[in-house]
């Protein structure tokens, strides 16, 4: 059960990475890699977030793959000074006849002793597994350091 837990956290709070475990997803989870890749298109752009020079970085399902994939959208914010990751938005949804789960997080970072920590956190997900409630959960959690 901890694996399947720590899993499901990479899953979320570190997209993108190669998550094994998870049952019928298999390297779903691994959009960097060659067989997943193709799926998305990457996209890099400059843009201002939160008054700070930004490279942008976009990540969307191609046309045609939007049902075939994990991800549905992940745009990371980094600062142009020293390419900390400023924001992350990130949409996730993957249905099977076991499990299914639509998970959207807005992640949003400040400098806090010399770290990129999380000062606010915005989800909304919605998960079922089979043979339980459907659980929906929508939450801000704002951290003070």
């Amino acid at each position: 059960m901890e694996k399947s837990k720590y899993e499901l956290k990479q899953l979320i709070f570190n997209p993108g990475s190669k998550v094994t475990g998870v049952p019928f997803m298999g390297d779903r989870a691994s959009i960097f890699d060659d067989e997943e890749a193709v799926k998305y298109d990457f996209k890099i752009s400059i843009e201002s977030h939160d008054s700070q020079d930004c490279y942008v970085f976009r990540i969307l399902p191609k046309s045609g793959f939007e049902h075939k994939v994990l991800y549905n959208e992940m745009t990371t914010w980094f600062r142009r000074s020293d390419y900390g990751i400023i924001a992350r938005d990130y949409s996730l949804s993957y249905h099977t006849l076991v499990y299914d789960f639509d998970v959207k997080m807005k992640v949003r970072t400040r400098q806090v002793g010399g770290k990129l920590l999380p000062y606010k956190i915005d989800y909304d997900g919605n998960w079922h597994v089979f043979m339980k409630n459907r659980e929906r959960v929508k939450f801000t959690c704002d951290i003070e350091y």
